[in-house]
Parts: C-alpha cells; sequence; structure tokens
C-alpha cells in the first residue's frame, strides 16, 4: 500500500505547476477542495494524481496513435 503523503506530495507538485504558487498554497488549495468535496486531504490528493494519470495516459495514447496513422499514409 501507498503511504497517503506520497499523493499529497505530487499532488502539491501539481498545483503548483498548474497555479504558479509555492508548497503551502498548494497545500492549502488541496486542503480547501477536499473540504468543500468532504474528503481527507489524503483521498483529494490520491484523486487528483489519479486524474492526471489518465488525463496523461489518454493524451500519450493519443499521440502514439497520430504517430502511427501518420506512418500508416
Amino acid at each position: 500500500m501507498v503511504n497517503p503523503m506520497v499523493f499529497v506530495w505530487q499532488a502539491q507538485g501539481v498545483l503548483m505547476a498548474r497555479h504558479g504558487v509555492d508548497a503551502d498554497e498548494a497545500l492549502e488549495l488541496l486542503r480547501s477542495a477536499a473540504c468543500t468535496a468532504g474528503r481527507c486531504v489524503a483521498e483529494e490528493a490520491r484523486l487528483l494524481v489519479e486524474e492526471i494519470g489518465r488525463a496523461t495516459s489518454s493524451r500519450e495514447f493519443s499521440i502514439e496513435r497520430r504517430n502511427d496513422l501518420q506512418r500508416d499514409s
């Protein structure tokens, strides 16, 4: 099982990159989102990290598929 803090740290990094904030501000954004959703911070962080992972995988798949189609042409 993954330590829940790993998700919190990853989510902080995502929020820092997306919003141009520091680590403390990113944690506050995460806390606020968790509170609004009625979840603990670690769960909100895990969901954010998983969402980013799915979006990245989907984007990578579409890029690979586009490259395959261009090669077939």
